[in-house]
This record gives C-alpha cells, structure tokens and sequence, in this order.
C-alpha cells in the first residue's frame, strides 16, 4: 500500500480537532459571524464578530467591525471595536483604528 492510500483509508482519529473557520483573501463578509472556534480573516469583512476563540486579521485583510472575543491577533488593516477577554497583539504589519478593551 502506498503512502497517498494509506492517508485515504486511515479510520479517523478520536481526538478532536480543532475548528477555525476561514475568510480568504478573495471573499467578502457583511453581517454578523458567531462562533465558539477560531476565525481566520484574510479577506474583507463588515460588520459583527462574536468569538469565543481567537480572532486573526491576515496580512491582506481589511476589516470593519466590532468584534467580541478571546483572543485578537492584527495582521492587516482592522477599523471599529475590540473587546477581548485574554490577548490582544498588533504584528508589526497590522494596522488599527480602533476602542480597545482587553
């Protein structure tokens, strides 16, 4: 059997694995986005982010809202509000206008 098959008809594990959703850097987002895993930003995205997990704006991200999370990681472009429980970081490309309370 070779490696690639092996991978293929492997049972699945039993640990848990865990969830990040993904904006990529050629969709758009308007609304309101709640989840209790990580969010990954790299393309644009307007409007409300409830996050129990640790938000992360890419390098090629342009964001616009108000966000309520764990963890806030800027990489890109973000505008609006930021309330976050645990850690809140500015990468050395990112830039933010933004109220923040961590």
């Amino acid at each position: 059997m070779n490696e690639s098959s092996a991978l293929r008809t492997s049972p699945p594990s039993s640990t848990p694995t865990p969830s990040v959703s993904l904006i990529d850097r050629e969709s758009h987002f308007a609304g309101t986005y709640r989840t209790p895993h990580d969010l990954r930003i790299d393309g644009r995205y307007e409007g409300e982010i409830e996050c129990r997990g640790s938000v992360f704006v890419g390098e090629t991200a342009q964001v616009h809202a108000r966000v309520i999370a764990g963890n806030v990681i800027i990489a890109g472009q973000f505008e609006g509000e930021i309330a976050c429980d645990n850690r809140f970081e500015i990468l050395p490309s990112g830039r933010v206008s933004a109220s923040v309370s961590a």
